[in-house]
């Protein structure tokens, strides 16, 4: 039997997103972000999850910082050129 995560365990998640990234519809994308913190809600408590749009290259490194820091469990990164 394969290894299972337990997402309901995790107490920090955070999604981060970029709508200038990639050549895919914002609009399209951000209704899968949506989608993704609906379903994730349903499982985890609301406040252990967190959304960050990043508007610039210059952020990631700040934020990457910050996810160490505060020792998030799970970042799902949305948008990018493949």
């Amino acid at each position: 039997m394969p290894n299972r995560v337990d997402i309901a365990a995790f107490q920090k998640v955070m999604i981060v997103y970029n709508r200038n990234s990639g050549k895919q519809l914002f609009a399209s994308m951000l209704a899968r972000v949506n989608e993704v913190k609906k379903r994730l809600k349903q499982v985890i408590d609301p406040k252990s999850l967190e959304i960050v749009e990043i508007k610039s290259f210059e952020q990631v490194e700040s934020l990457a910082v910050r996810i160490c820091q505060e020792k998030y469990d799970w970042i799902i990164v949305a948008g990018g050129d493949g």
